[in-house]
């Protein structure tokens, strides 16, 4: 048996963190002068990172909606 409460505690600071980090990078790839001054390298970097970040954003809150609905 989980704790509901402390379950859902967990999941809100988890998505908190991810979503901060997403809308730095986000910010970081939309600014035109960042892209085009740094390597390509960089910028598919920063880019496969924000997709890993919004995979694991979606598999918190799919947890967030299993345990709401226990």
């Amino acid at each position: 048996m989980i704790n509901k409460d402390a379950e859902l505690e967990r999941l809100t600071r988890g998505m908190g963190k991810i979503q901060k980090d997403l809308d730095k990078l986000t910010a970081k790839l939309s600014n035109p002068n960042f892209v085009d001054k740094v390597p390509a390298a960089v910028v598919e970097k920063d880019q496969a990172r924000v997709a890993e970040l919004q995979a694991s954003l979606g598999q918190l809150q799919e947890q967030e909606v299993k345990i709401k609905s226990l």
